[in-house]
């Protein structure tokens, strides 16, 4: 998986609060994107079938050549038992918090805090539309694709900056 966001041929970035009253977006998208809880829930309900996570890659990078501090960079595939791709996401994490979390990386993030039941929040920075080959080969469907990304907090301090990439699919299961 090489996929890069800057990729995206065409895109548009929108900020959280331009969606909340914009009625040409459908409320699949704004429950999907500005959704604050689990999205792998939320990909259960929407699509009434459970969801896999296929596992990609966690890589393990230093900022500087030499330096101490490590990162870690973990990608997924989530989709549901019909083998739909429905979305991509990368974390970025720093190796302690990730090491000290995140110990299953075939586990989807959020369920992991929700069966944990720790105390998370998400703060979007940015939503995108957008336009890719490279994706629709990805994802097998042609876009445009709606995009997030966020930093997630633990106990009041960021702990992992997160991109995901929804698949249009979404929308068929309204």
């Amino acid at each position: 998986m090489t996929f890069n966001f800057i990729s995206f041929c065409r895109i548009e970035v929108i900020l959280p609060c331009q969606i909340y009253s914009n009625t040409s977006i459908p409320l699949i998208w704004k429950i999907v994107l500005l959704g604050d809880g689990s999205f792998t829930r939320h990909c259960q309900i929407i699509t009434y079938r459970d969801t896999e996570i296929n596992h990609i890659s966690t890589s393990i990078y230093s900022k500087v050549h030499n330096s101490p501090q490590f990162y870690v960079n973990r990608r997924v595939w989530i989709g549901n038992n019909l083998k739909n791709k429905l979305i991509f996401a990368s974390s970025w994490w720093n190796i302690e918090s990730y090491q000290a979390i995140y110990k299953y990386p075939s586990r989807a993030i959020g369920s992991l805090f929700i069966q944990s039941d720790l105390d998370y929040y998400r703060d979007i920075h940015c939503l995108f539309l957008g336009y890719s080959t490279e994706l629709e080969n990805l994802f097998l469907v042609p876009g445009p694709f709606w995009g997030r990304y966020y930093t997630l907090f633990y106990k009041g301090k960021p702990i992992s900056l997160i991109y995901e990439i929804f698949s249009p699919l979404l929308e068929n299961f309204q």
